[in-house]
């Protein structure tokens, strides 16, 4: 099943004791390309978290944000300070009493600032964050590929389209020398020509050795079908293999519609480069 390279996804969870949040936010882009936002305390992880990530996705440009919040909500850090402050005041206070210490003496500032300190260096467990951001990854790769799954339906339409068209021109192919050749007839009407019959016949040969378009058929139906295949595979990352097959598409029919002189294959091989056009669009967002 392929995938589009447009996604989002966002994924929460305790970390710590906090609240965290991982939101993944996916566009097209040739390469693979991570922006990672994420607060001081995770830093250490950037690297551990650019390789989950790598591992799950193969193209494409993401923005990465991770925000982790204290139980109370997400509050200014002067705000989180004093909260975190006034939590251990009341824990130290209860624990002296409890011992027969006083706790007006005993809990100053300068205590409860050292205690703060010591909590402040508790760091994002490495399990905690990586389970947080397989869900998180686990919900951009579904709705990747419902956004794939639409691209197929609508690139195999085109194709099929495209056969039919190409089916039609293969048809008229053959008759082209005829038609040319009852053109040359008819402007040659009234004259008479040394040998002309031999001459006539001259001219329909090379124009049907110049005019032959089989070759180009023939490989545009391989390239139809290979698409075709490439969008039924089971890999994911099929998106340079489409992107090749598309320029083979463009460079085949380019030479089609050069050689073929009949006014209505031409037309037709337009409309199938316009066609093509938007396949290659749609190509762009595969992963």
């Amino acid at each position: 099943m392929i995938r589009s390279m447009t996604g989002y996804a966002k994924a929460a969870g305790v970390v710590c004791g906090g609240h965290a949040v991982l939101e993944i936010h996916s566009i097209n882009k040739r390469n693979l390309e991570m922006h990672i936002l994420m607060p001081h305390a995770c830093l250490q992880y950037d690297l551990l978290l650019r390789e989950w990530i790598r591992r799950a996705v193969t193209r494409g440009q993401l923005t990465v944000r991770l925000r982790v919040e204290s139980r109370e909500g997400a509050l200014p850090e002067s705000e989180q300070t004093e909260t975190s402050l006034k939590r251990l005041k009341r824990h130290w206070e209860r624990a002296a009493a409890a011992l027969g210490y006083d706790p007006q003496t005993e809990v100053t500032l300068a205590f409860l600032l050292k205690q703060e300190a010591l909590f402040a260096k508790e760091e994002i467990k490495e399990a905690e964050l990586e389970a947080l951001t397989k869900r998180a990854l686990g919900a951009l790769l579904k709705m990747k590929e419902r956004e794939g799954a639409a691209l197929a339906r609508d690139l195999k339409g085109r194709i099929e389209g495209m056969k039919t068209t190409l089916n039609q021109i293969e048809k008229r192919a053959p008759r082209a020398a005829c038609r040319f050749e009852a053109r040359l007839k008819e402007r040659l009407q009234g004259f008479t020509l040394p040998d002309q019959e031999e001459r006539i016949a001259r001219e329909v040969v090379l124009y049907a050795d110049k005019a032959d378009v089989t070759e180009e058929i023939v490989r545009l139906r391989s390239h139809f079908d290979q698409f075709l295949l490439s969008l039924k595979a089971k890999k994911t990352q099929v998106g340079r293999t489409l992107e090749f097959l598309a320029q083979e598409i463009l460079r085949e029919l380019t030479t089609l519609s050069s050689k073929a002189s009949d006014t209505e294959m031409v037309q037709q091989a337009v409309e199938m480069k316009s066609e093509l056009d938007k396949i290659r669009e749609q190509v762009q967002n595969i992963e």
